[in-house]
């Protein structure tokens, strides 16, 4: 006999989501919610994948699907139930820290109207990451539950 589920974890993924260390954690990627603080600091902490590089060749993205999320969430918290509010696929990528200071940080987030061009790079960008996301998952390589990438590193 299964034991009761103690407590609800909710959480929703981005379809793409930056991060700038190689060792990514749940909470870099995620949005994580959950009554009980002491499994919600937990949670924000495990570790999801390590990005590495191969033969000099810069890893820096990597499809992810959300089973994998919720399968290292079971490792530590098996009687958790898991909810997913977000994308059932997601793609994580490095990016170099290259963070303008002060002002001009701050006049980049100042919110106005997209353009119409940048409008059209935001479907751009969304047909790429869509193809990604089909890519890896076709080719075997997305970080999923039951694969060889169960270890936490990413691999392409």
């Amino acid at each position: 006999m299964a034991s009761p589920v103690s407590d609800t974890i909710y959480i929703k993924a981005d379809k793409n989501t930056e991060v700038t260390k190689p060792d990514v954690t749940l909470g870099d990627v995620l949005k994580i919610e959950c009554a009980n603080p002491s499994v919600l600091s937990r949670v924000k902490t495990l570790k999801l994948l390590k990005f590495h590089h191969k033969d000099n060749k810069k890893q820096n993205r990597t499809a992810v699907s959300i089973l994998k999320v919720i399968a290292c969430i079971h490792e530590v918290y098996p009687n958790v139930e898991v909810q997913n509010e977000g994308e059932q696929d997601f793609i994580v990528t490095l990016e170099e820290q290259k963070t303008p200071g002060g002002f001009v940080h701050w006049t980049k987030v100042i919110t106005v109207d997209p353009t119409p061009m940048e409008v059209e790079m935001r479907l751009y960008e969304n047909d790429i990451q869509t193809t990604l996301l089909e890519t890896y998952s076709r080719k075997e390589k997305e970080l999923d539950v039951g694969n060889a990438n169960r270890s936490g590193n990413s691999g392409t």
